[in-house]
């Protein structure tokens, strides 16, 4: 029969770990994009700008990377944004999934670019005549509680249109963050074992 100090002990070593792995996980984060996969099949929580945007299930025999996924379809000049909540100082991570439908690309001229609150993140064009998805990603910190992405996708000079899906905005997890997560699990694992024995 345990004593009442044994009986407490592995409640609350319980309690501490499973507290660790919640405040880990929050740290990590879950995305702060809505529709990012464009899953209701539109641009349902996205301001966007450019006649030539579509969102299709499959385009020219390339098909979303994940099933359930759509994908934005751009043939000009297009743009997307989206404002979410942040924490001023912190990490986030952009990442998206992008290819080009029809590829290659030989005029010139096309690009993806990104912005952060109207300053410039990233310009790619180093891949877009890449019929294959390619997942990029970029860090940024926030400066304030509410911060604004653009995404603009030119393919005006194209043979063919990019794609772009899989949009998110996740905190980058810190060392700290992910020894947290380890002393939590092992101390959950720990505490189990005594609880068995």
């Amino acid at each position: 029969m345990k004593n009442l100090t044994e009986m407490f002990k592995s409640p609350v070593a319980i309690a501490v770990s499973v507290g660790l792995i919640s405040l880990s996980s929050q740290a990590l984060g879950q995305n702060l994009i809505l529709n990012g996969n464009f899953g209701s099949g539109n641009f349902t929580d996205w301001n966007v700008s450019g006649s030539t945007f579509n969102v299709v299930a499959a385009s020219y025999g390339i098909n979303p990377p994940q099933v359930g996924d759509q994908m934005a379809q751009a043939d000009g000049n297009d743009t997307l944004s989206q404002t979410f909540g942040t924490t001023i100082g912190v990490s986030y991570e952009l990442s998206f999934a992008n290819a080009n439908s029809r590829g290659p690309n030989n005029q010139g001229g096309v690009f993806i670019s990104g912005s952060i609150d109207g300053s410039s993140l990233f310009t790619d064009n180093t891949d877009l005549s890449n019929t294959s998805w390619l997942t990029s990603s970029y860090e940024f910190t926030a400066t304030s509680a509410s911060t604004t992405l653009q995404l603009n996708l030119n393919f005006f000079n194209a043979n063919g249109d990019g794609l772009i899906t899989d949009i998110s905005v996740t905190p980058a997890p810190e060392p700290s963050t992910l020894a947290l997560a380890a002393a939590g699990l092992v101390g959950l694992s720990v505490t189990r074992r005594r609880h068995r024995d």
